[in-house]
């Protein structure tokens, strides 16, 4: 039998999210190709998209739609290695930083899940300007503000009952980060990563870089994250009998933009780590 995961958390588009769309239209178009008349098609053809769109859409189906058409006009260009490999290397430099810091405790499960969460800064797809002293302000933050003990202790308990655990990857970056929290359950956990190019998210491309060569890696042969919208199976991993989480647990990274973001049914909530028993 077959066994599908739905990874993101359901969101609908609002009037908010356009310009943050249209932004990122313009930089996929900058990054995909030197070309002006074709940086002028790939706009043009996703402002036609956008006026056509459907607002109960997820946002990131837009912006697989964008890359798409980036894709179409540049011949098949990853807009982005050099972001990611850029954003891989600053997370190196910013994990190395932090083990002067007094708080450095890796042997911590709270300690790495807060340095799971800090990764969610080196999202180089919406903060084009980060640089490292800047970034390590963000991450320090990250360990001094409150958290769900008590959820906490409840993910520590479960990821180390879990037989299997199935890690949904990110950005690039952010990886690295999330490298540390992984590594004390490397014999059962499956790594998921996008099938093809988008933004800065990772591809098996970047896993070895990141610190995750040797896991176990299913995409989800597709740009978009896994799960969005209403598209049938597209973005969902696939994942066989062998394969399948058995009294599992979901780990689920935090999305960049919660202000729009609201969970539907028993979609994913947005900002958060997920747990599914099952």
């Amino acid at each position: 039998w077959d066994f599908w995961i739905i990874s993101n958390c359901v969101m609908k588009t609002t009037l908010d999210c356009l310009p943050c769309l249209l932004n990122n239209a313009l930089n996929v178009a900058r990054f995909s190709t030197a070309d002006e008349k074709a940086r002028k098609a790939i706009m043009m053809d996703v402002m036609a998209m956008m006026s056509q769109l459907d607002m109960r859409q997820a946002p990131p189906y837009t912006a697989w739609r964008t890359n798409e058409i980036a894709w179409k006009h540049s011949g098949g260009v990853d807009a982005y290695v050099q972001q990611k490999d850029r954003s891989t290397d600053l997370a190196w430099k910013l994990l190395e930083s932090l083990k002067e810091t007094p708080n450095y405790n890796p042997d911590s499960f709270e300690w790495r899940i807060r340095l799971a969460v800090a990764g969610n800064i080196l999202d180089f797809s919406i903060f084009w300007d980060l640089d490292i002293r800047e970034a390590m302000k963000s991450v320090a933050e990250a360990f001094e503000k409150p958290i769900d003990v008590t959820a906490i202790n409840r993910l520590e308990t479960l990821m180390g009952k879990a037989k299997k655990i199935l890690y949904l990857l990110d950005n690039a970056g952010e990886a690295v980060f999330d490298s540390v929290l992984m590594e004390p359950y490397r014999e059962k956990i499956t790594v998921g990563v996008r099938g093809l190019p988008a933004s800065n998210d990772m591809t098996r491309r970047e896993l070895a870089a990141s610190g995750l060569d040797g896991y176990p890696v299913i995409d989800n042969g597709t740009c978009l994250p896994g799960g969005s919208g209403n598209r049938e199976r597209a973005g969902q991993f696939r994942m066989s009998e062998r394969d399948a989480v058995s009294a599992g647990v979901f780990v689920h990274g935090e999305m960049p933009c919660r202000r729009e973001a609201s969970a539907d049914g028993d979609a994913f909530a947005a900002g958060e780590i997920t747990m599914l028993e099952g």
